[in-house]
């Protein structure tokens, strides 16, 4: 398997490679030595990598955004992603499901020889298993579908319209209800002081939306029941 390596914090590009090298792992570490997103971007396209090790802070824009942009091309040979970031969990699980996105996340401090032994595992899965790619979006793509149209009115769906969020009249997969929910809870009226600084990024307004205070907790309530109701 070829691997890129995509850390732009270079002491962990090379500790990484060493540990890689130390655990006798079979890879092909490409030469290439990406500094930003876009030039990561380039380099997947171009040398068309298995399995791309990338932390989520880069000086020009979050991996994630380009990582999205790969998975969403299929003319684009798809790699594993590995999405190293200092995040916590929960602002992660928000990022990658915000972008709809399959990545390994790693958080740090990590141990590189068990991100090696980590990277070993999935080269053996990936060589033993021809659905590992099907058993991998799993965990974002599942069986439970939920009727959103059985509990929203017209008047929700048009709430849902002004506030920027494309709701259709359709079932949804547990992750597409998961997104919808994602988007509604941008603006909720959390205090400033409560909310992670990955989280008040995605902060909204509803100011200048048509929707009031009011018509929002009616229909985020509405949305909370839908999630009780599906064990969600």
């Amino acid at each position: 398997m070829k691997i890129l390596i995509a850390e732009t914090n270079k002491p962990q590009d090379k500790f990484i490679k060493d540990s890689l090298i130390r655990n006798n792992v079979n890879v092909e570490i490409l030469k290439a030595d990406p500094k930003n997103s876009m030039e990561m971007k380039e380099i997947i396209i171009r040398e068309k990598p298995d399995l791309v090790i990338t932390n989520e802070k880069k000086s020009d824009m979050p991996a994630s955004d380009v990582i999205r942009e790969i998975q969403k091309n299929s003319t684009i040979k798809q790699p594993i992603f590995i999405l190293v970031s200092g995040y916590t969990k929960l602002d992660m699980e928000y990022i990658i499901k915000k972008n709809e996105i399959e990545v390994q996340p790693v958080y740090k401090p990590y141990d590189f020889d068990e991100l090696a032994n980590y990277i070993n595992n999935l080269i053996i899965n990936k060589s033993n298993n021809n659905d590992f790619y099907e058993k991998w979006k799993e965990k974002y793509y599942n069986k439970k579908y939920i009727e959103i149209d059985k509990y929203l009115t017209e008047l929700d769906f048009d709430a849902l319209t002004k506030l920027g969020i494309r709701a259709k009249k359709k079932i949804y997969t547990e992750h597409e209800f998961e997104v919808l929910k994602m988007d509604l809870l941008a603006y909720y009226d959390d205090p400033e002081e409560d909310l992670s600084e990955e989280e008040k990024q995605y902060q909204k307004s509803l100011e200048n939306t048509n929707v009031s205070r009011e018509e929002y907790n009616k229909l985020l309530d509405k949305i909370n029941n839908i999630s009780k109701i599906y064990n969600l």
